[in-house]
């Protein structure tokens, strides 16, 4: 049960990151007129939008099938680096500017971009714990 709740997790980019703001707990922000933190916004907020678990399973389950395997390459260490990464470029760096202390407004241009890197990363958490499970039970 821990091994499938931490494979998950580190692939969610703010479980990687250090941006002095606790993974982005201490990053204020609006999203679509509700005020959260940027860490909560990433764990459940944006994915909350994507529609239902049975249909983005179904979507992500198809595109997936060829890059599983090349996915599943590489170490621990490797995977969350990668994510560290995905935080910088897109957590991070797709946020709008604003004057320091006010809440970021994030809405449906941010959800756009963040959108194909959190199906990514959904991808690949699920070809890792598989890779990780087969390994284990062989």
């Amino acid at each position: 049960m821990f091994l499938i709740h931490f494979v998950g997790d580190m692939h969610q980019p703010l479980h990687c990151a250090d941006n002095k703001d606790k993974g982005g707990n201490d990053v204020k922000v609006e999203f679509f007129g509700k005020p959260t933190n940027l860490h909560s916004v990433w764990d459940s907020g944006l994915l909350g939008r994507m529609g239902s678990q049975d249909r983005l399973y179904g979507r992500l389950l198809t595109e997936s099938v060829g890059r599983a395997k090349k996915w599943s390459k590489g170490t621990v260490e490797d995977w969350a680096e990668e994510a560290h990464k995905a935080a910088q470029k897109t957590v991070y760096r797709r946020l709008p500017k604003v004057a320091a202390g006010t809440a970021v407004p994030i809405g449906a241009a941010y959800e756009k971009k963040a959108d194909p890197l959190i199906r990514e990363q959904l991808e690949k958490a699920g070809a890792r714990l598989a890779a990780v499970l087969n390994a284990a039970l062989k």
